[in-house]
C-alpha cells in the first residue's frame, strides 16, 4: 500500500507498459525505455512485416507446385517462422510475464502450423 500512495518503495523491479498488441515501454527500476517512439524499433517491425508478407506471397504463388524443391523450401521457411513465433510468444508469456487476450491462442495457432509444416516436409513425393 505504501508504494501506491507514494510513501514507500515498490516491490517491482520492472514494469511493462502495453499498448494494444505491442509493448510500448519498459520501466526497470528508475529507468524507462520507450519502444514505440524508437524509429529503429518501428523500422525493424515494419521490415519483419514486409518479410512475412513476401513469404506469404511466395507461398501463394507456389500453391499449385506441390512437391517441387522450391515449394519444399517455402514450407521449410514457414516452419522456421512458425517455430520462432512459438518460442518468442511462449517466452513473452512465461519468461517476461506478458499477458494478452490473443497471446496463447497465437502460440497454439503457430504450434499447429509448425506441426503441419513438419508433417508436410516428412511426406514422400
Amino acid at each position: 500500500m505504501a508504494a501506491i500512495t507514494g510513501k514507500g518503495p515498490s516491490a517491482r523491479h520492472e514494469i511493462f507498459y502495453l499498448g494494444q498488441s505491442t509493448v510500448g515501454a519498459v520501466r526497470i527500476d528508475d529507468y524507462k525505455f520507450r519502444l514505440n517512439d524508437q524509429p529503429a524499433a518501428v523500422t525493424l517491425g515494419r521490415l519483419a512485416g514486409a518479410a512475412l508478407l513476401a513469404l506469404g506471397v511466395a507461398c501463394w504463388l507456389a500453391q499449385g507446385d506441390v512437391q517441387s524443391r522450391a515449394a519444399r523450401g517455402l514450407v521449410a521457411a514457414m516452419l522456421l517462422y512458425n517455430f520462432a513465433a512459438v518460442a518468442l510468444f511462449a517466452f513473452a508469456g512465461i519468461g517476461l510475464g506478458l499477458v494478452g487476450i490473443v497471446l496463447w491462442p497465437a502460440v497454439g495457432l503457430h504450434a499447429a502450423m509448425t506441426t503441419w509444416c513438419i508433417t508436410h516436409l516428412r511426406r514422400k513425393s
